[in-house]
């Protein structure tokens, strides 16, 4: 994903973080590439302080994280989602450009049967 995919991203991004509910709501955001890297280090609770960090680091997103491993991430949020009683919802932002769909939806279909997570894109 790179010019005018990365920037249409990132506004939808910063427009699902304004929206975010800041009532007993917590988020994190785990950036994909070759690797897997969160905000936080787990979750945390919508407040004014929060959002200001993740809109700022959402505004430096560069397309330069190599090609995407959905596979880890989803794994990844599937163990994030065990350590809490909370309702997970997962917002994908990609250009599409997935080297393996049908692992991937298999991937989330086994985490959404696993636990009460549910995926948007």
């Amino acid at each position: 994903m790179w010019g005018e995919k990365i920037e249409m991203a990132k506004k939808s991004f910063l427009y699902c973080l304004k929206s975010l509910p800041d009532t007993s709501s917590r988020f994190n955001i785990i950036s994909l590439g070759s690797l897997c890297e969160s905000l936080f280090q787990t979750c945390v609770e919508v407040n004014e302080t929060t959002i200001e960090q993740a809109i700022n680091k959402v505004r430096g997103f560069r397309a330069d994280m190599k090609n995407c491993n959905f596979i880890d991430a989803f794994k990844y949020i599937e163990t994030i989602a065990g350590y809490s009683k909370l309702k997970t919802r997962v917002f994908v932002l990609t250009d599409g450009a997935i080297y393996n769909p049908n692992d991937c939806l298999a991937q989330v279909e086994k985490t959404v049967n696993a636990r009460d997570i549910r995926y948007y894109s």
